[in-house]
Parts: C-alpha cells; sequence; structure tokens
C-alpha cells in the first residue's frame, strides 16, 4: 500500500523546439520508485483546458501537432503504485517557431 505522499516533479526541461513541436525531460521525484507512469499536459496561451498526452514510464515527451508561433504550457505529473496521481510540475511556457525553415532560434520565457 502507497504510504508516501505523492512528490511533485520539477519543472520539465525543454530538449527542442520546432514550428509545431515541443520536446522535453523531466527529472523523477525523490520517491520515483513507486511511480508506475508520468503524464504530460499541454495548453496554449489563452486556453482554460489542458490536453493530456497518452501515459508514459519515458522521462522525454514530444508534444506534437502545435500551432506555429504560439506559447505553450507544459506540465508533468506522476502515478504512484497506489493508484493516486501527485501534483503537477510546475509549467514551463514555451513559444513554437514562426516558420518551417528550421530556425535555430528557442524562446523560453519563465512564468
Amino acid at each position: 500500500m502507497f504510504v508516501d505522499s505523492p512528490g511533485k516533479l520539477g519543472i520539465p526541461t525543454l530538449i527542442s523546439v520546432s514550428h509545431s513541436t515541443i520536446k522535453i525531460c523531466y527529472e523523477p521525484p525523490a520517491n520515483s520508485d513507486k511511480v508506475l507512469i508520468y503524464m504530460t499536459k499541454y495548453r496554449k496561451d489563452g486556453e482554460t483546458e489542458w490536453q493530456a498526452m497518452p501515459e508514459t514510464t519515458s522521462l522525454t515527451e514530444t508534444v506534437t501537432g502545435l500551432d506555429q508561433n504560439s506559447f505553450y504550457e507544459i506540465t508533468v505529473s506522476a502515478k504512484y503504485d497506489g493508484g493516486q496521481w501527485g501534483p503537477p510540475s510546475d509549467p514551463i511556457r514555451v513559444k513554437t517557431d514562426s516558420s518551417t525553415a528550421g530556425k535555430c532560434c528557442l524562446w523560453i520565457v519563465g512564468l
């Protein structure tokens, strides 16, 4: 049975960004031996509803199908062996590229 409180993950780290994708990674919480799966959620600036990615055991996630030249918030939660979801991480806010031309410029804006 799950005894420890679910841990909050740290803010996701940006790996890469394009006009339609954002790739992040995240560190497991302190009690990661109790983690079964992770879930990444994202939303475009101005939207209130979070979109959920499929659950995964990976410590990286690629969010696809995004609008170009737009800001997104991304957060991650962990599900523990007792079936309980931990609190979501603080979000990272990232802007997708403005064109499909393979720019080498990243926009990371703190909250």
